[in-house]
């Protein structure tokens, strides 16, 4: 009996920290870029974050075996963090960026929740070697977390293994799962070549601004 109600209850938890901390990561560098470049960064990789946990947690503590699919999930979340984008590249910011991202953090979560709930399939136990590729995803997501705030990582370092991540990642999802039972692995291979995506789109996107003097503010 308590377990449904944890899960309902958690899911949309994680999503809500996921797309905060997120885009908290990358808002500060509207200082320095202008905030129609920033905000869809900082707004996807907070709703990339929001996505990949709420699916995992969805994953882990729904009864009966199911699963969240994951790309629908990632699909539909990310959908709403565009349509957030324009919204706030287009309109005058009459309030504190923190709080507009606030607003966009419950927005994403509560379309991450919605697309869990909606977004269902056939689940499996989850095995060892995909909790090892979990938590190497999540190394990698940490690594993308320090580098795109400056935390003493530098960036040719977080794009060096986000670049790794993704070739794994496309390695694995071709060649470990070719089952049609193993959905759980294939969403795992999913999930690492998500994972490894923010930091070279990140500092590509950087890049590009700079070369038409768009990081100057």
């Amino acid at each position: 009996m308590l377990r449904p109600i944890f899960w309902r209850a958690v899911v949309p938890v994680v999503a809500l920290m996921g797309g905060f901390v997120g885009g908290c990561v990358i808002l500060p560098w509207g200082l320095v870029t202008p905030l129609f470049v920033v905000w869809p960064l900082a707004l996807g990789f907070g709703t990339l974050l929001a996505a990949l946990g709420a699916s995992w947690i969805d994953t882990l503590l729904a009864p009966g075996l199911t699963r969240s699919r994951l790309p629908w999930v990632v699909l539909a979340a990310e959908v709403t963090a565009a349509a957030l984008a324009v919204a706030f590249s287009s309109v005058p910011m009459l309030v504190p960026l923190i709080f507009l991202l606030a607003f966009g953090a419950v927005v994403i979560a509560s379309a991450t929740s919605w697309a869990e709930w909606c977004f269902r399939g056939p689940g499996e136990r989850v095995g060892r070697d995909v909790g090892f590729t979990l938590v190497l995803a999540t190394a990698v997501l940490t690594l993308s977390v320090l580098s795109l705030n400056g935390s003493g990582v530098r960036p040719v370092r977080g794009v060096s293994v986000g670049v790794a991540a993704v070739v794994l990642g496309v390695i694995l999802a071709r060649r470990r799962f070719p089952g049609p039972g193993d959905r759980i692995g294939k969403d795992d291979a999913t999930t690492l070549v998500l994972a490894g995506l923010p930091a070279p789109l990140f500092f590509g996107a950087y890049y590009l601004a700079s070369l038409f003097d768009l990081t100057s503010g």
